[in-house]
């Protein structure tokens, strides 16, 4: 009885919460399809859809979608394929400034964005990219996290599937392609929240290279 007690409170309390969550968001929804406040009016109605017309009308609204899933995706696309790649030849390739080169990935964990704001700008305006897509798409094709994600991924994957795909006589793209891409599917959830934060969080970059 004492349980059933205590989980009800519980039910009741998560119920006020998704409440006090949601109510706004309706309220914005609602609000979308009113002409005025409630209790006001001019005698032409209180709902309207004019809002709607004027976003996806002459609000250019469908233009600035179109553009940020363009930039998103080609951005998605780049950093999986750069990150595998990268990844995959910290993980298992031994070549020279090895752990020199990886140091510099993971420093530039630590770079504040607005750092880059100046250089960027400057280097985007002199290659002639400034203000196109092109220069809010190249500067995040690469990012640091997620060469430093696959890497440790890639790590602790046992070496003996590459060395029975080498047997077999497949070679090294075959290996990556067909071994170690099928398990990138994992590295999927982390790395797509990851890089549309990347992308849409310092949105000042964003500003300066599209006018």
């Amino acid at each position: 009885m004492r349980k059933n007690f205590i989980t009800s409170i519980i039910f009741c309390f998560l119920c006020l919460l998704a409440v006090s969550y949601i109510f706004p968001w309706a309220y914005m929804v609602l609000r979308s399809f009113l002409r005025f406040e409630p209790g006001l009016g001019d005698g032409k109605g209180l709902f309207t859809l004019e809002y709607y017309r004027t976003v996806l009308g002459s609000g250019g609204f469908t233009t600035f979608i179109f553009n940020s899933v363009l930039v998103l995706g080609a951005v998605l696309i780049a950093n999986c394929i750069i990150a595998l790649l990268v990844g995959y030849a910290f993980a298992r390739y031994n070549f020279p400034l090895k752990n020199l080169l990886f140091v510099f990935v993971l420093v530039t964990l630590m770079v504040p964005k607005q750092t880059l704001m100046v250089p960027m700008l400057d280097l985007m305006v002199k290659i002639g990219l400034h203000d196109t897509l092109w220069a809010i798409i190249l500067p995040f094709c690469a990012d640091g996290f997620n060469i430093f994600l696959m890497r440790q991924y890639i790590s602790a994957l046992p070496k003996e599937l590459e060395e029975a795909a080498r047997a077999d006589g497949a070679g090294e793209l075959n290996i990556l392609a067909n071994v170690i891409a099928p398990f990138f599917t994992v590295c999927n959830g982390p790395l797509g929240p990851s890089t549309i934060i990347a992308i849409f969080s310092p949105f000042f970059l964003q500003d300066i290279q599209v006018e």
